[in-house]
């Protein structure tokens, strides 16, 4: 498994999963991603176990992409670390996003799903990608990307 890593549902769900902060390049590739997927990316979310989140250079990159790309995109955060959450503050001030983002403890992945207004197939879709994120070889996270 990989320490930064995502992948995306059918229905247009990205689903991150960061164990340590992201590096330059996958920070990169992983808007990239967004990119690619404006016209058909529902929602984000990011579940993070631990401490860190991006860099100041890597939020203000996410915030230009998200106003140019995706203004309205809805994101949910997941994690236990107040100090993470605190980074989307951050963040919502940068990208002026303050309506469509919200944060969750990590007990309330359900909390986040509803926030992010997924169907009951939806969400069991975001959690089948979050588990083989989680799981998964390099192949099978390559593969939900």
């Amino acid at each position: 498994m990989g320490a930064f890593v995502y992948g995306f549902t059918r229905h247009g769900v990205m689903v991150q999963l960061q164990l340590r902060p992201p590096t330059d390049k996958e920070w990169a590739e992983m808007l990239g991603a967004i990119e690619a997927r404006s016209k058909t990316l529902k929602s984000a979310l990011a579940v993070v176990r631990g401490e860190g989140g991006p860099s100041s250079k890597q939020r203000e990159a996410l915030a230009r992409v998200l106003k140019s790309a995706r203004p309205d995109l809805k994101f949910a955060l997941v994690t236990d670390s107040v100090l993470v959450r605190g980074v989307l503050t951050a963040m919502n001030w940068l990208a002026g996003k303050g309506s469509t983002t919200a944060a969750f403890a990590g007990s309330d992945l359900e909390g986040a799903f509803d926030y992010l207004l997924l169907t009951p197939d939806e969400k069991a879709a975001a959690r089948d990608v979050l588990r083989t994120l989680e799981s998964g070889s390099p192949e099978q996270v390559a593969k939900t990307h």
